[in-house]
């Protein structure tokens, strides 16, 4: 058995001993390399001490007989494992998928925002560029979005306590300041409202609820109506004070 190394290395008696004692240990009768398998099951060939002992084999067989060698010694690998594997994301949405449209009392997120729009302006609930089927008055006038996502409120004016004229109550009044904060600015720290506002104490009186529901709907607005609370007046007479009552405690109101 002869070892091919380079001439720029130098073994010594001890580097010799180890590569004879190693070669010495791999013979290829033993496993019968080069020859055909006996067919009796009860011989087995030790391809784990092939595998061991491949890197020593190396150096003594010629070409084809390492070839072999490795071919017999390698497992047998999956398929699968070698094939390439490509991953695909589909960007574009099926077309039967339907977007969920926003309920009514959701804000529309995906409206047009307009260029005078700041951080504490309202959403509005809908997108009004004109195709929808009522045509907004608000669009045509150019009113800013500050305008046309606000919600008004419809009402009548309750009547004062100090006074007894009711002329304010015969009205419908439509007003933008809703409580308790009607959309202006509010400092964050002190929570002061500031009044840079369109429609800072702005209102307007109409005849009837029909012609304040009508105007909200023609200019775009989101609106409420809230109604009146009725007085209620009980009768009173004097002589209720007087009335028997048949009870252990007699209760005597005039005193």
């Amino acid at each position: 058995r002869e070892v091919l190394l380079p001439k720029s290395t130098r073994l010594g008696k001890t580097s010799l001993r180890t590569a004879q004692s190693a070669l010495s240990i791999f013979d290829p009768a033993k496993f019968n390399i080069g020859r055909k398998p006996p067919s009796s099951p009860s011989r087995t060939t030790n391809f784990p001490s092939i595998e061991r002992h491949s890197f020593f084999a190396m150096a003594s067989l010629r070409s084809q007989s390492s070839a072999r060698l490795l071919r017999n010694a390698v497992r047998p690998r999956l398929a699968l494992a070698s094939m390439p594997r490509r991953f695909e994301s589909t960007v574009g949405k099926p077309a039967d998928v339907v977007p969920a449209m926003p309920s009514a009392n959701q804000p529309d997120y995906d409206a047009p925002v307009d260029k005078a729009t700041s951080t504490f302006s309202p959403v509005p609930k809908r997108v009004q560029d004109g195709t929808e089927d009522v045509l907004a008055a608000a669009i045509i006038s150019g009113a800013p979005i500050e305008l046309q996502a606000r919600t008004v409120r419809i009402y009548k004016e309750a009547k004062p306590a100090t006074q007894s004229g009711d002329f304010r109550g015969e009205r419908w009044r439509m007003d933008w300041d809703i409580l308790p904060k009607g959309h202006r600015w509010e400092n964050p720290l002190m929570g002061w409202q500031s009044s840079g506002d369109f429609v800072q104490g702005t209102h307007i009186n109409f005849k009837s609820k029909e012609d304040a529901i009508h105007f909200a709907e023609k200019q775009g607005y989101e609106y409420f109506v809230q109604e009146p609370n009725s007085r209620k007046i009980t009768p009173k007479a004097y002589a209720n004070n007087f009335l028997y009552s048949p009870k252990k405690l007699k209760h005597i109101r005039t005193k």
